[in-house]
């Protein structure tokens, strides 16, 4: 299946992909694309490297058939709006899903196709627009 992008931060606790991987539990036939294991940088190192892992990202947004961003509030999302926005530039759906009560900010819900309070609705969102998507020849 179709490879989606999944932008969003990562947690500070034991296994810091926790929520990349119970994204991708809840629909293996999905290709899910974990931005932080493009490549092997180190934290250190990845701070001579910004130019190429920015490129590498948004390579991989492009590659990709949507997005899935997740929001938490108190979180700077710099990243995964760049990623929201070039997915949005190169018309790759945008789903949102806001992990917090309070609303997404304005420039995030301009290029969001969709915003979910859940997970499970936000991948349910992201297999229907893979479902609409033309059947490769």
């Amino acid at each position: 299946m179709a490879q989606v992008y999944l932008a969003g931060p990562i947690s500070d606790e034991e296994n810091p992909y926790q929520w990349h991987q119970d994204v991708a539990a809840l629909a293996p036939e999905i290709d899910w694309c974990n931005p932080f294991t493009l490549n092997d940088y180190s934290l250190d190192e990845a701070k001579t490297h910004t130019a190429e892992i920015f490129a590498e990202d948004l390579q991989a947004v492009q590659n990709s058939a949507a997005v899935l961003v997740r929001r938490i509030d108190e979180y700077n999302l710099c990243g995964a709006s760049m990623e929201a926005f070039a997915a949005y530039q190169h018309d790759i759906p945008v789903i949102v899903w806001n992990d917090d009560d309070t609303g997404i900010p304005l420039f995030l819900e301009a290029v969001a196709t969709d915003v979910y309070q859940n997970m499970s609705d936000a991948v349910e969102a992201i297999i229907s627009e893979l479902d609409s998507l033309p059947s490769p020849e």
